[in-house]
């Protein structure tokens, strides 16, 4: 691997959790996962500097197992298992029967002012959302759009809304690249 590919790699160096609320120390930028439900969980990241203040919503109290593994952190609630890996950040999420609904394939980065990274799409999955198009199809895969209204819905289980305007996001049977 690339000398600068290597160093662009982030390093999840402690956790603390408070609640729902879970604060991530990196090596540079910022992290937090915040439980919303059982099922619903929201990662912020920034790649630097600390995270912007967040108002507080007035969740209900998440049962959660906080742990650290020898390869990251581990978060579980009734309905979901959350890894996120200690090299790179990536975050792999499984149902509560064991199927992977959600799996990173590469570290967000910085490109052209926005973040991207890949992401698996399992097979038979569906995609939809991004806002309004002139198009007659709904569904996304293998496709790439710019849109204001970045809410990305999955018929394998999750959900994505990147809160950037004019973001671009790119579908494929295999891999999702997520800008």
């Amino acid at each position: 691997m690339p000398a600068q590919a290597l160093a662009a790699v982030v390093t999840l160096l402690s956790f603390a959790p408070h609640g729902n609320r879970v604060e991530m120390t990196l090596d540079r930028g910022s992290a937090e996962v915040v439980w919303q439900s059982a099922r619903a969980f929201h990662l912020r990241r920034t790649l630097d500097g600390p995270l912007g203040a967040l108002k507080a919503d007035g969740a209900e109290p998440v049962a959660l197992l906080v742990d650290e593994t020898s390869a990251g952190l581990r978060m579980r609630s009734a309905l979901l298992d959350v890894t996120i890996d200690k090299y790179g950040l990536l975050v792999h999420v499984k149902g509560p029967d064991g199927e992977v609904l959600m799996n990173d394939l590469s570290e967000a980065r910085a490109e052209g002012g926005q973040f991207t990274w890949q992401r698996q799409a399992p097979a038979g999955g569906r995609f939809y959302g991004l806002g309004p198009r002139a198009e007659t199809g709904f569904e996304l895969s293998g496709r790439a759009l710019t849109t204001d209204v970045p809410f990305l819905i999955s018929t394998t289980g999750y959900t994505r809304r990147t809160p950037a305007a004019g973001s671009t996001t790119s579908i494929s049977r295999a891999w999702g690249a997520i800008r």
